[in-house]
């Protein structure tokens, strides 16, 4: 038996140690390398990905051997790809049973992972059709891109992400949205291979505030959406544009009632004389929202 504590058995291949002959920092493995893995990307690898979202077309290996590895400071790097082809958004397979949400799927256009309302979608394409005589799905894409903002959050140590496409051009709150996006978009759980995993349609039919068992339903739009992130407990907070905050876990479900992150001191009701356990029925406006592992930080307008 060896005792690797020996000064006097075998060298030790530390890299750290100063004695050690052998490399602090190996260069990059070639295909002469016995840990060269060619399958893992050699060639810095490109893809090319549908307009409807589905995946990758074709996964390209043009790029030189010297250009798959790049410097980052004093080490050199390369970009893997752990997934041939993610299809965002894929549901499981039916088991039969209807799923009320199937059909609003029907009434919506993916684009990676963004997704629109399809009658939006098709006011775009007849814009372009009128303007440049042509409706390409990339001149489509890059007009969607600029009237509209994706959110994309992800949980902590790699867990599963959540995105919403709202709209940049918004109307007054509870109105319709000037956009003409539509009053509704979804706010998506995915796990990291795509695979859907709660869908929560914004705003939801029973939004609402309770005070003193009075429920105050509150209209909002998809404009009205400022930030989303989570905590580090897996909490989906979503922080509108009036500091009023939506808590969800992973299925979807609510877990806290909304809640103004930032309420206006007039607005407080419900409560005792020493203002315990009061309700604001109105937030503050918001400026910038950011969600971190503990909670949400506001800054008020």
């Amino acid at each position: 038996m060896t005792n690797p504590f020996d000064d006097d058995g075998p060298r030790t291949t530390n890299p750290f140690d100063d004695d050690t002959t052998e490399p602090s920092l190996a260069a990059p493995p070639t295909a002469a390398s016995p840990h060269y893995d060619g399958d893992i990307g050699g060639a810095m690898a490109r893809s090319t990905f549908r307009a409807d979202g589905g995946g990758v077309l074709e996964h390209s290996s043009a790029a030189g051997e010297s250009s798959s590895w790049q410097d980052l400071g004093d080490l050199p790097y390369r970009r893997v790809g752990l997934y041939a082809g993610v299809e965002w958004g894929r549901e499981k397979k039916n088991t039969g049973q209807s799923d009320p949400n199937d059909m609003r799927h029907e009434n919506e256009e993916q684009v990676g992972l963004s997704r629109f309302p399809k009658s939006y979608v098709e006011t775009v394409r007849a814009h372009q059709d009128a303007v440049l005589g042509s409706s390409g799905e990339s001149e489509v894409a890059r007009l969607l891109s600029t009237t509209t903002a994706t959110f994309v959050a992800g949980c902590p140590n790699g867990g599963p992400i959540a995105t919403v496409t709202v709209p940049l051009a918004t109307g007054p709150t509870g109105g319709q949205s000037s956009s003409g996006f539509g009053p509704r978009t979804t706010i998506r759980v995915m796990n990291n291979s795509g695979l859907l995993l709660a869908s929560i349609p914004f705003p939801s039919q029973d939004l609402a505030l309770t005070v003193q068992s009075n429920r105050l339903p509150l209209h909002r739009t998809p404009g009205d959406i400022l930030a989303i992130g989570f905590t580090s407990r897996c909490i989906l907070v979503v922080v509108l544009r009036d500091s009023l905050t939506l808590c969800y876990d992973l299925a979807g479900n609510c877990v806290l009632p909304p809640f103004f992150s930032l309420p206006h001191s007039s607005s407080m009701k419900g409560g005792s004389p020493n203002r315990s356990h009061t309700v604001a029925t109105t937030g503050m406006d918001l400026l910038e929202a950011s969600v971190f592992e503990g909670g949400v930080a506001v800054l008020g307008a």
